[in-house]
């Protein structure tokens, strides 16, 4: 489909995006406020150059929780330094504000009545540093436009995404096909092309995707990793798995 675009006529002005973590920063907007009381304790992370996943395991093993008890409304980019609220119920808020660990801190706690969900949000904030660009470049720079867009967010980047716009079943195991059967598991992501049947047996917080000719299987938090994954498997197999 080819879409136009709202800047055709200006030319481009170069350089270069995220040759450092502190180029790239990214700050969530709440969807709504913490009320300041109820059972979930809300807490803004701070992180640099580390995946959402990566800190909510990090703090999960602070607070002797599994991250699957931490919400979150959205995955924040890992090259970049980024803001973003999630929430755990029956927390220590001064505990949690102990959190320690080079590449997050936790800066501010409230209270709220709900987990935080995927979609919790009303969108993100970016400031993008361009390297490389010159003096000559400048009366392009000065003529980009930048559109609000007014809709809901969800990351469909990445498989977590689905827990978002796919109802779980009462165990909270998302699937996006027709053939599955869980037994004692929970919090899963299953997605398959055919009619081929998944089983599961106690495990928890995984992401299992079939394809005819391969299948996937990590856990939730290492989801972003899955580029990386393809790009090695680029290099072993060449076009075999495009």
């Amino acid at each position: 489909m080819d879409l136009p675009h709202l800047t055709d006529d200006l030319p481009g002005i170069g350089g270069r995006i995220k040759q450092r973590v502190e180029d790239f920063r990214v700050e969530e907007i709440p969807l709504y406020d913490a009320c300041g009381e109820g059972t979930h304790v809300y807490f803004r992370v701070e992180k640099a150059g580390i995946p959402t996943a990566a800190a909510v395991e990090k703090i999960a093993r602070h607070m002797a929780v599994r991250p699957g008890d931490i919400g979150v409304a959205g995955l924040k980019d890992a090259r970049a330094i980024t803001v973003q609220m999630m929430s755990l119920e029956h927390a220590d808020p001064q505990k949690l504000l102990a959190f320690s660990d080079r590449g997050a801190r936790i800066t501010w706690t409230s209270r709220h009545t709900n987990k935080l969900r995927p979609g919790h949000l009303a969108g993100n904030r970016f400031t993008i540093r361009i390297r490389g660009v010159g003096e000559s470049q400048l009366p392009a720079a000065e003529r980009v436009l930048a559109v609000e867009m007014d809709c809901t967010w969800v990351d469909v980047g990445s498989w977590p995404a689905l827990e978002s716009v796919v109802e779980a079943d009462t165990d909270g195991n998302v699937s996006a096909c027709e053939n599955v059967v869980h037994l004692g598991s929970r919090g899963n992501i299953v997605v398959a092309e055919t009619d081929h049947l998944i089983a599961t047996i106690g495990v928890d917080d995984l992401v299992i995707v079939h394809a005819p000719d391969a299948t996937l299987i990590c856990k939730k938090r290492d989801a972003q990793g899955i580029k990386e994954l393809v790009d090695n498997i680029n290099q072993r197999y060449g076009d075999r798995y495009k």
